[in-house]
């Protein structure tokens, strides 16, 4: 619950950072960028809270198919996006650029944390 709450935390300051410095104008670019990385993330989250009690090998197995679905649902969305025309590419694209990192990087940090 803790990983949620920050990877929330986060996303909300960014979006409130990049539409007080470049005005609303962009707003529904960075939001929903912002919301596709942070589905992405929790759903890395529970899937993994899901499968750490399975054996080692075959969790992996798992966790790298989830990977796979889910960057498949983030190209998906993206395309869906921009093709009816919901959002900007460009702007789009970079902010989705700069929360994908960011809450990957949480993610790991979670998962390296939870062996401890």
């Amino acid at each position: 619950m803790k990983l949620n709450i920050i990877n929330f935390t986060i996303t909300v300051i960014i979006i409130i950072l990049v539409t007080v410095i470049f005005g609303s104008k962009y707003f529904i670019d960075v939001l929903l960028a912002g919301i596709v990385s942070l589905i992405n993330a929790i759903s890395g989250y529970f899937i993994f809270i899901m499968l750490s009690k399975k054996e080692f090998h075959r969790m992996m197995k798992l966790i790298f198919k989830s990977i796979l679905v889910r960057i498949v649902f983030i190209i998906l969305s993206t395309y869906l996006l921009i093709h009816f025309g919901v959002v900007k590419p460009i702007p789009f694209i970079l902010i989705l650029f700069v929360f994908y990192p960011i809450h990957q990087f949480i993610e790991i940090k979670f998962i390296k944390e939870w062996g401890k």
